[in-house]
């Protein structure tokens, strides 16, 4: 069910993520639409990394970690959210310790508990006289790092309290929230050696404390490269003539995949249908197949099987495409093939790669 989940997830982000790079790649964007597209694509990202962060939980397995400056998260929460606090009329001001240190975490996951913090402020504040007030701070104690989140709003009523941080339950009208936040914020601040606790505000409303312990940025799992620019769309020496079938039961990432790839010069057929490509298969020469791997009716195994036994110079021609990596069966059978599979939601830069990759190859080896 797990890696079910991941797959709906991951199919749309895909193809938020992959229509946002192409956009990108356009010299005549102007200033501020290329900054707004930017903030698309970095958002886009969290989300593909809350999705595998999910799925990493629900597995077990070992978290990702790397060097976190809080005060730059607080900066970047806060200008996410500066039109709707706009909107609602409500000042924020931030007050960030100016010596805060490093230490280790998972960047997107405490983002995460932050946004929902101010989510849940600026609703308490629809009922606050105004203006609303919201006040972030950061600061250190003892071996601690502390970020606190604060406002002008009703505060929570005592009679509730024990039961804030329980999953589903909630204050909130039905239809106005699911009661998860406080809970997964529970989590993960659990996940990090950490704690969230409640506090009367000095403004009189609501105080959250994140509490963290301040773990050298050196010890651990080291920060992790940050992401490459997406490359120019530039020619490769087999765009001239390769011949490349699509195959995604989903038309929206097909389409964005033929789009790309028919900008680098490659010519491409788009499936939907794994039996249908493999009859486009009986009666055409391919030089390369892209393929999806969680399909109806037959799946990205069955698929390579069928398509290799009627073309066997297909084995090593074939790059599959998953949104769920973290299945054991799929991982395995990845592995035995040999073949090289791109994880959705993907960067389009490592489309291109693995797809001049793999010709190139094939190339020599014939």
């Amino acid at each position: 069910m797990i890696s079910g989940i991941a797959h709906e997830l991951n199919n749309p982000l895909a193809v938020i993520k992959g229509y946002v790079e192409l956009i990108l790649c356009r010299d005549e964007l102007g200033k501020q639409t290329r900054a707004d597209l930017e903030k698309v694509a970095h958002e886009s990202n969290r989300a593909a990394k809350l999705v595998s962060n999910f799925l990493s939980f629900a597995r077990e397995q070992p978290r990702h970690r790397e060097a976190v400056d809080f005060n730059e998260l607080v900066r970047r929460v806060a200008e996410l959210r500066k039109l709707d606090l706009q909107k609602a009329r409500v000042e924020l001001r931030l007050d960030l310790h100016p010596q805060l240190p490093a230490t280790q975490g998972d960047p997107d996951q405490i983002q995460q508990v932050l946004v929902n913090l101010l989510n849940n402020a600026l609703q308490a504040l629809v009922e606050a006289p105004r203006p609303g007030r919201l006040h972030v701070s950061t600061q250190c104690k003892e071996n601690l790092i502390q970020i606190l989140v604060e406002d002008n709003g009703p505060g929570v009523p005592s009679e509730v309290l024990p039961y804030i941080f329980e999953p589903f339950f909630t204050t909130k009208e039905v239809g106005q929230g699911t009661g998860l936040g406080l809970s997964i914020a529970h989590s993960i601040l659990a996940d990090h050696h950490g704690r969230i606790f409640y506090q009367p505000a000095t403004l009189g409303g609501a105080c959250f404390v994140l509490e963290l312990p301040m773990v050298s940025p050196n010890t651990g799992t080291q920060p992790s490269a940050p992401t490459a620019p997406l490359p120019a769309l530039t020619d490769t020496p087999q765009t001239q003539s390769a011949q490349i079938l699509i195959l995604d039961d989903e038309k929206s990432i097909a389409e964005l995949l033929g789009e790309m790839l028919g900008l680098l010069g490659y010519s491409t057929v788009l499936c939907h249908s794994a039996l249908d490509a493999l009859a486009l298969v009986e009666r055409h020469e391919f030089d390369l197949i892209v393929s999806d791997f969680r399909m109806p009716k037959m799946n990205g195994q069955e698929f390579y099987q069928q398509a290799v036994q009627k073309k066997p110079e297909l084995t090593r021609r074939i790059i599959f495409l998953t949104g769920d990596v973290v299945n054991e069966e799929t991982q395995a059978f990845l592995q035995s093939t040999g073949n090289p599979h791109i994880s959705k939601p993907f960067q389009l830069a490592l489309v291109e790669q693995t797809v001049a990759r793999v010709l190139q190859q094939n190339a020599v080896a014939q």
